[in-house]
């Protein structure tokens, strides 16, 4: 074969590799944890509006309508309808108290499809609890301060948080398989 002959070949087939090639991905949003992003998640969350999260309160639904709107927002696939799955729980917490009645409270689920044909139907779980003490002097801390509103940025605001903007970062950059991401009671 020719030289000339040679060189239109390897151009030719060159052009064809490339055609073949994804385009690079580009991405609006940042693939790096974003701390003000974080920090303004836990600030609502752990805030007094909340009043601690406690399970079968306002302040929990108030927490779980907040993280389905944010998944609707990054554009994930609810699990559920609205994102939310409802369950009652009753504690040990609470049979210790002599509770039983169950508290109405919900799961926050959602899903990333993997961009992986052959993996996607495999799944990886990211989740957080983002309940908390509430009012309650049980296992609290500061016990002697009674009603006082426990708000739980530490116990899981910022774990929620977390998972939040790990899900924001995986939507930007979806990995092969999919991924659960589960906020519970």
């Amino acid at each position: 074969m020719s030289n000339p002959i040679r060189s239109l070949l390897a151009t030719t087939l060159l052009s064809v590799a490339a055609s073949c090639t994804p385009a690079p991905r580009t991405f609006s949003t940042p693939t790096h944890a974003d701390s003000t992003v974080i920090r303004r998640d836990i600030e609502y969350l752990a805030s007094d509006q909340l009043e601690g999260r406690l399970a079968g309160t306002p302040g929990n639904d108030s927490a779980a309508a907040y993280l389905a709107r944010r998944y609707r927002s990054l554009g994930l696939t609810p699990l559920a309808p609205g994102y939310l799955q409802p369950f009652n729980a009753l504690s040990a917490q609470d049979a210790h108290m002599g509770r039983t009645a169950p508290r109405p409270t919900q799961n926050v689920v959602a899903l990333l499809r993997g961009r992986d044909p052959v993996l996607r139907d495999e799944y990886i779980v990211i989740g957080a609890h983002f309940d908390h003490l509430g009012r309650e002097t049980t296992f609290a801390q500061d016990p002697e301060a009674g009603n006082a509103i426990r708000n739980g940025a530490d116990d899981n605001a910022s774990g929620t948080a977390a998972v939040l903007d790990l899900a924001r970062m995986l939507v930007a950059d979806p990995p092969r398989r999919s991924v659960k991401s589960a906020k519970w009671k």
